[in-house]
């Protein structure tokens, strides 16, 4: 620990970030779904609706 913060895991499972706009992707599926593609959802961005990641 340095600092007092740890910094994350690699392996640790979070959303990406679309490398256009810097918003976190959200799910393009149903949450229900396994391996859900993940896509931008920032309307005013180039890679709106476009899978990230």
């Amino acid at each position: 620990m340095v600092g007092g913060w740890d910094a994350p895991d690699e392996d640790e499972d979070r959303a990406p970030i679309c490398p256009a706009c810097g918003v976190t992707a959200l799910p393009g599926e149903p949450a229900n779904v396994l391996d859900t593609p993940f896509v931008c959802d920032n309307a005013d961005c180039e890679s709106y609706g476009e899978v990230v990641g």
